[in-house]
């Protein structure tokens, strides 16, 4: 197993440490256990849950109206093939790099993430009304504008990203974190967040008012407000 050590990290508490980690690029025989975890294991899972929510709904529907759990089903498998298609992206993302791995990090891959994101799905399995057509329909569109922001706007900011950084206009501050020298960068930070809220709203729009589905979108705005913030306080 080797790894490298985050500089800020080499005197903290123990117990600290061991929650957060204290290594940045963390692999055993080459394989990089923070991606392992997060777009390998962690996505395994969530397909799995899916899985297990599609044949359920396949039970209970079969002579009756499908649910439209089917549809959010298909949804999510589509937003995970997007990301193992991109996966060198993720490999190759600066700030990710410098982001350490500790049990929290691979507590959340195995379990908080593939539950969480599969609420919608488990609400619309067990719960037994009709769906409005509206709901439906919005859902689709929804998602569509979604996903085509998020990969649009990502794509983007890679390409800027290498283009930046060939340039030499990139900074570097003291904490690692490397952010482009360029409002492009800022520019297309603005959509690449927007694409990503709206796909997880589409998956809990089927389900109404209730509050449990919602806890997914809810959640990621409030993390995508507090990475704003970071990246505004960061440059400025």
């Amino acid at each position: 197993m080797k790894g490298t050590e985050n500089r800020h990290l080499k005197q903290i508490n123990p117990i600290v440490a061991f929650f957060y980690g204290t290594d940045i690029n963390l692999t055993i025989d080459g394989i990089n256990l923070k991606l392992f975890f997060e777009l390998r294991v962690g996505l395994i899972g969530w397909a799995c849950l899916n899985l297990c929510y599609f044949l359920k709904t396949m039970e209970l529907y079969t002579y009756r109206r499908l649910s439209v759990c089917v549809l959010i089903v298909i949804q999510q498998i589509l937003h995970a093939l997007q990301l193992i298609w991109y996966e060198e992206d993720h490999r190759i993302n600066d700030n990710r790099k410098k982001e350490t791995i500790g049990f929290i990090r691979i507590f959340g891959s195995l379990c908080w993430f593939p539950f969480l994101w599969c609420l919608p799905c488990q609400y619309l399995t067990l719960a037994n009304y009709p769906i409005k057509n509206f709901y439906i329909i919005g859902s689709i569109i929804v998602f569509i504008i979604g996903i085509s922001m998020y990969r649009a706007s990502h794509n983007q900011q890679e390409t800027l990203r290498k283009l930046c950084k060939k340039n030499g206009k990139s900074m570097i501050f003291n904490d690692g974190l490397i952010l482009l020298a360029s409002n492009d960068c800022f520019l297309y930070r603005h959509p690449y967040y927007l694409g990503y809220l709206l796909m997880l709203m589409s998956w809990s729009l089927p389900c109404g008012s209730t509050s449990v589905p919602w806890m997914l979108p809810t959640y990621y705005l409030l993390v995508i407000c507090h990475n704003s913030q970071s990246e505004d306080k960061v440059a400025h």
